[in-house]
């Protein structure tokens, strides 16, 4: 099957169209999708995670992400693939009201498209940044709350091991978004 479950988990470095998928499942999931395989130019199930991560950046992998029930069009969204070591889907915090995730444990699907047809829809139509309103009433379907939340956190809490002794609350932003982007980098 081009398909595989896991629990979700916020990650706020990701862009609104990007998910993070775990490597293990990558694998199980194009071992299903032959033609995915073969425009990644991957003969045989790969057998390490940098070989799939190349793969990924090299020629981009859209998924779905499924959250069920599908009771509504948000409940299904595109994203670009990447690959991470964890064994958990990290996706952006601000999609999360369009799914109505809450991170308590809550499990998504990802299935991989594999017919061109199928790829350009995903890509045109079902990526996450193109779906922002609810079509019932044209509200606005993601949320900042998380984003902020976690922003001030960052920017008030200011630890020795995370801004390396470096920064205090007075400093300048760029310092303080770089020590960000290092933290997370040293994460992954």
């Amino acid at each position: 099957s081009s398909s595989g479950r896991a629990v979700i988990i916020p990650h706020p470095t990701l862009r609104p169209d990007e998910v993070l998928l775990p490597c293990v499942m990558a694998a199980e999931v194009l071992s299903g999708a032959p033609d995915v395989s073969r425009r990644l130019n991957l003969k045989h199930r790969p057998a390490d995670c940098d070989t799939l991560r190349q793969a990924f950046e090299d020629s981009p992998v859209w998924v779905l992400l499924i959250r069920q029930p599908s009771l509504h069009r948000h409940s299904v969204q595109a994203f670009r693939a990447r690959l991470w070591d964890r064994p958990v889907i990290g996706i952006p915090p601000l999609v999360t009201p369009g799914f109505n995730a809450d991170f308590d444990g809550d499990k998504m699907v990802t299935h991989v498209p594999s017919t061109d047809a199928a790829i350009d829809e995903v890509k045109n139509y079902m990526m996450s940044s193109m779906n922002v309103l609810k079509p019932r009433n044209g509200e606005i379907s993601t949320s900042i709350k998380h984003e902020t939340i976690y922003g001030i956190y960052i920017a008030t809490s200011l630890k020795p091991e995370f801004a390396g002794g470096n920064l205090s609350y007075d400093s300048d932003l760029d310092e303080l978004l770089e020590e960000h982007e290092n933290f997370w980098k040293s994460v992954n």
